[in-house]
């Protein structure tokens, strides 16, 4: 079970559990989607969402560092969301949201519609 410490050398600041650490919650997704690479269109599968980027299937290791925007099937009304492909790890691109107000806003409603914590 995981515990939260305290760190005496820093006045008493809670450390959180390694779980906790993610700035913002990932949530388990397996939703079809598309992300669009300079007008090339790829089908993924969203392994896992959150408020500041998605982990998506397969790996596009030679995409790295490229801007991209995520299409999620199932978003409603459907839009395209602004990201940039921050890593690749042996089966999985990591997306880093770079989303407008408006996209941030269909988000949060997606996923507190949706979302079920990992």
């Amino acid at each position: 079970m995981d515990r939260i410490e305290t760190d005496d050398e820093t006045g008493g600041e809670l450390i959180l559990p390694l779980a906790e650490r993610r700035y913002h919650r990932r949530y388990p997704s397996g939703l079809s989607a598309y992300i669009d690479v300079d007008g090339a269109v790829r089908a993924v599968t969203i392994m896992d969402l959150s408020l500041g980027g998605a982990g998506l299937a397969p790996a596009f290791p030679a995409l790295v560092g490229a801007p991209v925007e995520l299409e999620i099937t199932a978003l409603y009304p459907r839009r395209r969301l602004r990201a940039r492909i921050l890593s690749v790890s042996r089966y999985r691109t990591h997306l880093l949201f770079n989303c407008n107000e408006e996209e941030q806003t269909a988000l949060i409603s997606f996923l507190l519609t949706t979302g079920e914590e990992a």
